[in-house]
Order: C-alpha cells, then structure tokens, then sequence
C-alpha cells in the first residue's frame, strides 16, 4: 500500500495519460488499489513473461520492451541520468532464437552475473509496455522517477 501511496502523488502531480503496472512482486495489488482512485482506463497490468504484441520480432513482452528502449535510446532519446539505471540497462545481453525473435537474458541470469537486480531498467522499460504510441514532448528536469 505504501508503494500505490506514493505512485497516487504521482499521477495526480504528473496526469499520465498511461500508468504500466508490472504483475509480479505484488503489482496486482497496487494495480487493484489504483484502480479504486484512478479511471481504469489510464492503468495497464502487463505481463513480462506474456506474449510480445509484436511476436514475430521479440520472444515475450519483456523482451520487447526492453528492445524498445534500446531502440529509443538509440535514436537519441532522452532517460533519466542516473548511473545505477546506466548500469543496468548497458550490461544486458541478448540473443536471437531460431525464429529470430529477440530474448533478452533473464533476470535470474543478469542477478548472477551482475550481483544485482535490474529493477530500475525493468521500470524504464515498462515505459514501453502500452499498447499505444504517444510521442510526449518533456522537459528534461520534469520528471526523475528515481527522486522518491
């Protein structure tokens, strides 16, 4: 509960018009809070191990979110600088399968090689979790979501 505290002063500060929930690590239940003080329809469950909305070029629905911001950073876009999520998001390594989806290693995989989880990039890559592409022009001083 603590934690849908904190996320309600964010949406109500910031007004997104999307807030991604991860399912795992007790998300359903701060998914089920938000849904009592938010409009359903800003809020999304999202499944990391669930089925890629684009299949034919990622494995799961992590995979393609992080693809994604691979992607986007790639293109210039601008993140948060903060070194721990620096970390985390440049030592990820991947590989095809034979299908030629893209799969990112797994997180029990990166815990043991890096000796930490990498939370804050899963958090930033399920920014690209929505189903919509909605391009948002931001200041880069607006929003850290690593100043709690």
């Amino acid at each position: 509960m603590e934690l849908a505290g904190i996320l309600k002063k964010h949406i109500e500060k910031l007004n997104p018009i999307k807030v991604c929930i991860d399912v795992g690590g007790g998300g359903v239940g701060v998914y089920d809070r938000l849904c009592e003080l938010f409009p359903k329809h800003i809020l999304e469950l999202v499944h990391f191990n669930g089925k890629a909305l684009d299949s034919m070029k990622y494995y799961n629905r992590r995979d393609q979110m992080w693809g994604e911001l691979a992607e986007f950073i790639k293109k210039d876009g601008y993140i948060v600088f903060d070194d721990t999520l620096l970390q985390q998001i440049s030592n990820i390594e991947y590989s095809y399968n034979s299908l030629g989806q893209l799969k990112i290693e797994s997180k029990d995989e990166i815990k043991k090689r890096l000796k930490a989880s990498p939370d804050g990039g899963d958090a930033c890559a399920l920014t690209f979790a929505g189903e919509r592409k909605i391009e948002i022009q931001m200041s880069k001083e607006e929003f850290n979501p690593f100043v709690w």
